[in-house]
């Protein structure tokens, strides 16, 4: 029952979009990146794989980053300021590239990846559709 664009965390850390039910305290934060065949993956010349793109470590970085300020906002009362019923779960997702664009064996070590920061960080990494 919450929406805010470009939503301030704290200081100069904005998320694109966040989401949330201020009856029960749980909160979507979202980071949107482009659709490019590069945004996620991006070859080079000297590498048999493909590397993660600067875009998608950005956008993965924008995630850690908001989520250490919360977690280390905890101990003061700026989270219960900040949203209404204070911040009692939450997650993030960042949505980026297109599944098109990837290659089988790069589809698997994103799902890899996202599933790693599923369970690290309670984050997604979703594709455009």
């Amino acid at each position: 029952n919450l929406v805010s664009f470009e939503f301030d965390i704290v200081g100069d850390l904005r998320a694109d979009l966040v989401i949330g039910n201020k009856d029960n305290g749980v909160y979507g934060f979202v980071e949107f990146e482009d659709a490019k065949k590069n945004s996620i993956f991006q070859k080079k010349q000297t590498k048999f794989n493909s590397e993660y793109s600067d875009r998608y470590e950005h956008g993965c970085s924008q995630l850690i980053d908001w989520f250490y300020k919360i977690e280390d906002s905890k101990r003061t009362e700026y989270l219960n300021e900040r949203f209404e019923s204070g911040l009692k779960n939450y997650h993030g997702i960042l949505i980026i590239g297109r599944n098109k664009h990837l290659t089988p064996p790069e589809l698997k070590r994103l799902e890899w990846r996202n599933n790693f920061f599923n369970n690290k960080l309670k984050t997604n990494i979703l594709f455009y559709i």
